[in-house]
């Protein structure tokens, strides 16, 4: 993505590479059993594809054999995606498994292999900047929101997600506007800001809990997955009424995707979504648009000179979310 408008030359990032953690590439439902999509993200070209198994794959993009591009022209066949140049057979653990004109594969060369999950209908990859393999399993929403059960909500693509590509944006930033009370009123449309009931670190999870003063009760509880998923769970006095997951995955330097997933349990077992439930996600996806021309412009304040108020839960998120870039240097 480029554009004309004025960035700041120095936007204060402290770090030199992308944090480590479980990203969302893709919904489920993009990638259908033979599909085929190319992908680019953490400054790297890629592929994933789903296998007549119905198993999602990512691989490095480029065929070894020279160099094309197997998400442009590419195919499945059974559960190898096949290079659209000369038809080289790559499986998902990156081997070479057919050569159709030759009597031979050649076992020397590989594509990279990156982990990849689905959880609740989306596509997460595992990234590591030095390279390792996981060190934890993303959440599911069963294991986040009390009682959730799938079935009881409307399915979340393409009803509830929303993406807006190549924002100018780090998975932290967006991370920092969850112990932000004041953001609430300033950039969305709470009343007043929240009040943070409590915030607690556990491993790769940061959870805040969040009550806004009205007459309907209305509470926010809010769980990381590492530092590139964000689940948002609405509540009343009558239980959840509806769950946000905000996905942020780094494109390049300082560009990440932004997707937006919102699960709104369903008013009838048969009937489809109706007016409030539209409203309902159009809402979620418009309030989370509101950040983006902040972020367009911001310069990271890493020694902020933040007030009583709201200086222990950013502190307090902000050395949580150091461990994501262990053993990366300082930019």
């Amino acid at each position: 993505m480029s554009d004309n408008r004025s960035h700041p030359t120095n936007d204060g990032w402290p770090y030199a590479v992308h944090p480590s953690g479980w990203f969302q590439v893709a919904w489920s439902g993009d990638i259908p059993v033979g599909g085929v999509r190319p992908l680019t993200y953490f400054g790297l070209d890629l592929v994933a594809f789903r296998g007549q198994d119905d198993v999602v794959h990512i691989l490095d993009a480029h065929c070894p054999h020279l160099g094309a591009h197997l998400g442009f022209g590419g195919t499945v066949a059974g559960c190898d995606i096949v290079c659209p140049f000369h038809g080289w057979h790559w499986s998902g653990e990156g081997a070479n498994t057919e050569i159709p004109y030759s009597t031979t594969i050649n076992r020397a060369q590989h594509l990279r292999v990156w982990p990849v999950r689905e959880v609740d209908g989306l596509v997460l990859m595992w990234h590591h900047p030095g390279g390792d393999g996981p060190s934890w399993e993303p959440s599911g929403l069963a294991s986040i929101v009390d009682g959730f059960t799938a079935g009881d909500f409307y399915p979340v693509h393409p009803l509830g997600s929303a993406i807006w590509e190549a924002v100018r944006v780090r998975p932290q930033m967006v991370l920092e506007n969850i112990v932000d009370c004041a953001h609430f009123s300033c950039v969305h449309s709470a009343r007043s800001p929240s009040t943070i009931d409590s915030h607690t670190a556990d491993g790769p999870r940061f959870h805040v809990s969040h009550r806004f003063d009205s007459r309907q009760g209305v509470r926010l509880d809010i769980t990381t997955d590492g530092l590139g998923l964000m689940i948002g769970v609405f509540a009343n006095a009558g239980g959840v009424t509806h769950v946000e997951l905000q996905a942020t995955t780094p494109v390049n330097g300082d560009r990440s995707d932004l997707r937006d997933s919102v699960w709104v349990r369903r008013e009838d077992a048969s009937a489809d979504p109706s007016e409030r439930t539209t409203r309902v996600i159009e809402r979620q996806h418009t309030e989370l648009g509101r950040d983006i021309p902040i972020w367009d412009h911001l310069v990271y304040r890493q020694r902020a000179p933040l007030v009583p108020e709201e200086a222990r839960p950013y502190r307090a998120l902000r050395a949580w979310a150091a461990q994501f870039y262990e053993g990366a240097s300082h930019g």
